[in-house]
């Protein structure tokens, strides 16, 4: 039926909507650093920022990096390191790029 064809569409539109907003490798594992730190699961920390230290290696981007960094600063007691520490090398690695991107600048 009509209303029946109108629901696929919907589903369809609703997955292809959940997939644009999915966040980036270094934004999951950041929000998962947050969620172990809140509930005290030391593993999932441990874990999330081990992918995360990965994630800046390998899967970086430019456009998400701001994001992460305010999420993570915003997020994270001023004297939790462990989130933190890992972000130096990529912001040195990459300086050259991340000064030319003035929303980057402004975090």
């Amino acid at each position: 039926t009509e209303s029946e064809e109108h629901d696929d569409v919907n589903t369809s539109q609703d997955v292809a909507a959940s997939r644009d907003s999915t966040p980036g490798k270094l934004a999951l594992h950041a929000r998962m650093y947050v969620t172990g730190d809140m509930y005290c699961i030391d593993q999932l920390k441990l874990l999330a920022k081990a992918k995360f230290s990965a994630a800046l290696v390998k899967d970086w981007d430019k456009e998400d990096l701001s994001d992460v960094i305010r999420f993570i600063y915003d997020n994270t007691r001023s004297d939790d390191r462990e989130i933190r520490e890992p972000l130096v090398p990529t912001l040195v690695r990459h300086k050259e790029t991340l000064r030319s991107d003035d929303i980057f600048m402004n975090v």
